[in-house]
């Protein structure tokens, strides 16, 4: 029996040492979570910060380009998971004279492509504010579905968002005041070697090619001017 109370007194000796010394590994690790909590807790309270700055930001350059076209207009920001997704991703609304609009079916026509317009400038314009990189926007104009009061503003955003980076339009020719305006209220000279005719390098269709002479005028009425803002490359769709 002294026998056995020696052994199992070492054993409680053994394993006591055993649990001090797993008692010091913890605290250890302890102290390291409890530090990379900490890390990780600053970090995100930082970029927080910065993410809460370009909303604002964002929200400002917008409403900047929407008083041309609105009374009223403002850029919601909602966070939302999409299904399956762990992550909230940021979605972004107009709210207009006080109005959320939700779904594109309740702006019209004009107002949904001018707001598409104005936001992708807006991300282009914040991109531009943190890179310090010049931005080449690409923008196939709709300005068919623009009354004629509104041709004028469409031009003026477009020519407001060239002062700062570079635009280039695609234009079918669909509104000959539009081209225009475009290079009556520009300031880079040598229009035509800012523009791409696809007329002279595109596969035309048979209606192009029978109303070949009426493109021909259109072009030559705006390459008479010497200025321009922005590249102008022309694209030619199939008139049905």
């Amino acid at each position: 029996r002294t026998r056995d109370i020696a052994v199992y007194d070492r054993d409680i000796q053994n394993l006591q040492k055993q649990v001090d010394f797993y008692e010091n590994e913890i605290e250890k690790d302890r102290e390291k979570y409890k530090e990379t909590k900490k890390q990780l807790e600053d970090l995100n309270r930082e970029f927080k910060k910065k993410i809460s700055k370009l909303k604002k930001d964002l929200t400002k350059i917008f409403e900047d380009y929407s008083k041309s076209f609105f009374n009223q207009c403002e850029l919601e920001i909602r966070y939302d998971k999409p299904k399956g997704s762990k992550i909230a991703l940021p979605i972004f609304r107009p709210k207009i004279n006080n109005v959320l609009r939700e779904n594109v079916d309740q702006v019209s026509k004009s107002e949904a492509i001018f707001l598409e317009y104005i936001f992708r400038m807006s991300l282009c314009d914040i991109f531009s504010s943190i890179t310090g990189n010049t931005i080449n926007l690409m923008i196939e104009t709709s300005e068919g579905v623009f009354d004629i009061g509104l041709i004028e503003t469409v031009a003026d955003i477009f020519v407001k968002f060239s002062n700062k980076n570079y635009l280039i339009i695609i234009s079918n020719l669909g509104r000959e005041d539009f081209l225009e305006l475009l290079v009556r209220k520009s300031k880079i000279k040598n229009l035509s070697q800012k523009m791409v005719n696809f007329l002279e390098i595109g596969k035309l269709s048979i209606i192009q090619t029978d109303n070949l002479s009426k493109y021909k005028d259109v072009i030559s009425k705006f390459l008479k001017s010497c200025f321009v803002i922005f590249y102008l490359p022309l694209k030619l769709i199939n008139v049905h």
